[in-house]
């Protein structure tokens, strides 16, 4: 009983870290697109200089904080 409790927590915890990492990277994208288009045509906006783009997702970490509270 309790291992299928923690099944069904642990699944409902990866799907809002995953929302929530998606949530990030929307917001992330939509403010360096609105300070690209402030810089201009030329070059690139600060944000996109001094931040590097994250394409892997975020969930892989908060999946091992997870796995290290269960056991």
């Amino acid at each position: 009983m309790e291992v299928c409790l923690l099944s069904y927590w642990r699944s409902i915890a990866e799907v809002l870290l995953n929302l929530l990492s998606m949530l990030i990277a929307m917001l992330y994208d939509c403010k360096a697109n609105e300070l690209g288009s402030e810089k201009g045509k030329g070059g690139q906006s600060a944000l996109l200089t001094t931040i590097p783009r994250q394409r892997q997702p975020l969930l892989p970490l908060h999946l091992n904080i997870l796995q290290f509270q269960f056991h």
